[in-house]
């Protein structure tokens, strides 16, 4: 990246530095074929198992009534024993749980967790049945939902709001922010979930965790450079969209799911420090009335409640 970047510099730079980190995620990295865990059975049950074989290939060869009778008592034996086992196992993984270790909540998850099959569609377009079906017939259904208003609602209210902007631009404090440093990028990357999932660029949170202070030293760079130019990267800006079947809904209808977007990792960090700015100047300035509890760390609609009751008595 040059020492004075332009924009597409800065878009450039972000591009490269994605690549980088996904060359080195598939260069470091393996990929495991998983394996389905089959039951571990006793030695003596594997032991009649071969037996109940042996009996049964003796009854196929000579059609003796008594080898046929053996292999009926082996196989009632068997199945008896391994449901005393499938038993004692499942107790012996119960007395197991911790719920410090997450293994409780593990164990639930996996027995509770119902997968979503997303049933063919009627969308705008007619019926959808593959998956580029469905995702056009999503497609369609959020370009329609998402749509600016035919005409404004107030004039007075959009010459008011325009009035204001216009004023805003024109007396425009062209100060630079304060900048980040790589021990605030770091400590943001500390606290990121392991477990959510990535964006378009695919580099998950756990991967970020282990970049060498030399990478962070870089990316600091790029936010720094972010917050001169005042830009917000492209790439940062595109992200998947993941549809949810709304409950209690006809799940034939695309209209009856919801989207979430998810976005890069490294898009929200620096979403956090622009936020952590914003946060410093609003109380620098004491531009957040007391009362207010929305989108402020620490209130909720309990407070509001509260004061609401106070105000009553």
């Amino acid at each position: 990246m040059p020492g004075n970047p332009t924009i597409d510099n800065l878009d450039q730079a972000v591009q490269n530095f994605s690549n980088m980190v996904s060359d080195a995620i598939n260069t470091s990295t393996s990929t495991r074929i998983s394996k389905t865990s089959h039951l571990r059975l006793p030695i003596n049950t594997r032991e009649l198992i071969k037996t109940k074989n042996r009996f049964r290939k003796l009854w196929n060869n000579t059609r003796y009534p008594l080898y046929k009778r053996e292999v009926n008592a082996l196989v009632r034996q068997i199945r008896t024993e391994i449901n005393e086992h499938k038993n004692r196992t499942w107790k012996n993984l119960l007395s197991s749980l911790n719920v410090e270790d997450n293994s409780l909540y593990n164990l639930h998850k996996r027995i509770t967790k119902k997968y979503t099959v997303i049933p063919p569609l009627h969308g705008p377009s007619g019926m959808a049945f593959s998956d580029f079906e469905k995702a056009e017939a999503f497609k369609d259904t959020l370009e329609v939902t998402f749509q600016e208003n035919a005409e404004p609602y107030s004039d007075d209210k959009i010459e008011e709001v325009e009035s204001l902007v216009n004023h805003y631009f024109d007396n425009f404090n062209t100060l630079t922010p304060p900048l980040t440093s790589p021990l605030e990028v770091r400590g943001i990357i500390k606290k990121l979930p392991n477990r959510k999932s990535p964006g378009p660029d695919q580099i998950p949170n756990i991967a970020l965790k282990y970049l060498s202070i030399n990478a962070i030293t870089h990316l600091t760079k790029v936010y720094n450079r972010c917050l001169i130019n005042c830009h917000f990267p492209t790439q940062w800006k595109i992200a998947n969209v993941v549809m949810l079947p709304k409950p209690n809904q006809d799940h034939k209808f695309s209209q009856n799911y919801r989207p979430i977007y998810l976005l890069n990792t490294k898009a929200k960090i620096f979403e956090r420090i622009i936020l952590n700015r914003i946060k410093t100047h609003c109380k620098a300035i004491d531009c957040i009335p007391p009362e207010q509890c929305g989108f402020r760390e620490g209130h909720s609609t309990l407070h509001q409640l509260i004061r609401v009751t106070n105000i009553i008595n």
